[in-house]
């Protein structure tokens, strides 16, 4: 096998060279002899610089993909806050102008029709509590993905990311159904108050 032939500082080798004519008395250099003396240098190892270049960027990368990961995380749980916010909201809020309608006349038809776009947005805060459960699962598999790998244990991380997209896919339908359920409820509400 052969041996990788050493890195070669040129500066400094110049310098320690031009140290030792000047010790000798020269007082001058010839551009051919050092032109000369710079070819026998054996060229720079093209692998030594691309390692230097991965090693530089590497770290780039790994943090561009951390902040990336921390920005998709945020807003996954910035979105389950919206759809919990809007559609709790809008129930309170159905829920207040029905116990006002049911305290002047109890039993009228728009009783019923806003207890429905009640149950709706009641309906799209359930959907949105189990978004926050799929993806608390998703995160949970995605993070056993790294243990599987260091236990060699391929087929199981595999099996991991296969259930942490899974978990991914169903939430992002759940919240999807959430916000879907606040547009469902307040087309009944409009329906029922027009």
């Amino acid at each position: 096998m052969a041996s990788k032939p050493p890195t070669v500082d040129v500066s400094n080798i110049l310098a320690s060279e031009l140290a030792k004519l000047k010790a000798s008395g020269h007082t001058a250099v010839s551009i051919d002899q050092l032109a000369g003396w710079l070819a026998t240098l054996p060229p720079p190892d093209e692998r030594e610089r691309r390692l230097d270049w991965f090693k530089h960027t590497s770290s780039l990368r790994q943090a561009s993909w951390a902040e990336t990961f921390k920005s998709v995380m945020e807003a996954g749980q910035t979105t389950i806050k919206i759809l919990m916010t809007i559609n709790g909201g809008a129930a309170a809020a159905l829920l207040a102008f029905l116990s006002n309608i049911i305290g002047k006349q109890p039993g009228t038809p728009l009783q019923g029709r806003i207890s429905a776009a009640m149950a709706v947005y009641v309906g799209g805060v359930a959907l949105a509590g189990a978004t926050s459960v799929c993806r608390y699962f998703a995160l949970l598999m995605g993070n056993r993905v790294g243990a599987a790998r260091a236990a060699n244990d391929e087929k199981g991380a595999k099996k991991l990311l296969k259930l942490s997209s899974g978990f991914t896919a169903i939430a992002m339908l759940l919240s999807l159904g959430s916000l879907a359920a606040f547009v469902l409820g307040g087309w009944w509400s409009y329906l029922a108050l027009r």
